[in-house]
């Protein structure tokens, strides 16, 4: 039986880097990105059990920040359980949703969707992991994985249904991250800096929290992409003994890499005109020259108390101060087509709860748990960020 890894990061880069190289061993397989329908699906199904509430299945996954009803969704979502009922009338919506979302980077699973049936969540998640591991011909890896982006709310469940399984959160840069978002070739992907920020900041958020969840005690692994580039070897085997496996050369080959069609990989890098071979590290600082620094500056006012903690410095937004330039590029941002946002307020309403946010720091005592919950999602990363406030 495999032991179970599920990952999440902010950006595909990262994450990747991770899936393909791991699945470069014959005993393992970790695939990217194959079932966020079956996420938003379990979403759903726990807030309509918990609070009575519908929500569409395929709607974008929320980033929970500053309304109250956000809130409760969120931990109705944190608390579930994959022994909920997966109602069966979902099914052709589920299974034409991974098909969507499978065109991208997992063209071998589609062909076994059909197969991925079950009266409640868990019995869907075990199907479909079986289903994965046949569709890449690794049915008796010792290790399979799944990473699934901007997905972190559905580890504590995971956790869970599957006591032996390993959790891993590859933090990024989120200027680098945003860059390379900016970047893609097709505009209509792209979100709004706003959405894309709150996303990166929820994962800080979650990862706080989970330290604090005897639940993951010794289960959870927290990576920097940036160490994982430049030590390659001393990162993965971090990852790889967690399972008593070790790392292999082989693995620091990009010409070894598979696609989601089980054929050679392409690097998708977006800042890059020319990719040569191997883990390349120069992606980590082209939001330097790359990104506008009004866009950096968005970056910066948005995440930069919870990029402290995992030391990325901020070099053009002094906290909480947003320029009328800054101002004004998130504005024709926010204006832009995009496939997701999280945010729904008017842009002048969001950016003074952004601003608030900074207030509530400078003055840490006058906030209720309610009042930290809104606006930077659990007390423990309130208090992991005030206490970063004060040391600095």
């Amino acid at each position: 039986m495999s032991r179970l890894l599920f990952s999440t990061g902010s950006a595909r880069g990262g994450t990747n880097l991770i899936t393909k190289a791991i699945s470069v061993r014959e005993d393992a397989l970790v695939i990217c990105d194959p079932m966020l329908a079956m996420f938003k699906s379990l979403r759903s199904a726990a807030i309509r059990k918990r609070l009575n509430i519908d929500i569409d299945p395929e709607a974008s996954l929320a980033d929970y920040y500053y309304l109250d009803d956000l809130r409760l969704q969120k931990w109705a979502t944190y608390e579930a359980s994959l022994d909920l009922e997966f109602q069966g009338d979902e099914t052709k919506i589920l299974h034409n949703s991974l098909r969507r979302r499978m065109s991208l980077t997992c063209q071998n699973g589609i062909r076994f969707v059909e197969q991925w049936e079950g009266k409640t969540y868990l019995e869907l998640f075990d199907k479909a992991f079986n289903c994965l591991k046949a569709a890449f011909g690794k049915s008796d890896a010792s290790l399979f994985g799944v990473n699934e982006n901007w997905a972190i709310e559905f580890f504590p469940a995971l956790a869970k249904a599957y006591p032996e399984s390993m959790f891993m959160v590859i933090v990024r840069d989120p200027r680098a991250a945003a860059c390379s978002a900016l970047l893609q070739k097709d505009k209509n992907r792209i979100a709004p800096i706003l959405s894309f920020c709150r996303g990166w900041r929820k994962n800080i958020a979650y990862i706080e929290q989970f330290k604090k969840d005897a639940t993951f005690k010794n289960r959870l692994l927290v990576i920097r992409y940036e160490d994982l580039v430049h030590q390659p070897r001393e990162y993965f085997n971090l990852i790889l003994e967690k399972f008593h496996l070790e790392f292999r050369d082989s693995m620091a080959d990009s010409r070894n890499y598979k696609d989601g069609k089980g054929k050679g990989w392409r690097a998708n890098s977006h800042v890059h005109a020319k990719i040569n071979p191997g883990i390349f590290t120069d992606s980590i600082s082209a939001w330097r020259t790359r990104m506008e620094k009004d866009a950096i500056a968005a970056v910066e006012f948005i995440c930069a108390p919870e990029m402290r903690l995992h030391d990325y410095v901020p070099v053009f937004c002094e906290d909480g101060v947003l320029s009328q330039e800054t101002s004004a590029y998130l504005e024709k941002n926010d204006q832009q087509r995009s496939s997701w946002r999280s945010s729904s307020a008017s842009l002048e309403c969001e950016l003074e709860n952004e601003i608030n946010r900074y207030n509530m720091l400078r003055s840490p005592a006058k906030m209720s748990i309610q009042d930290q919950e809104r606006s930077f999602l659990f007390a423990s990363a309130f208090e992991a960020l005030t206490s970063a406030n004060r040391s600095s």
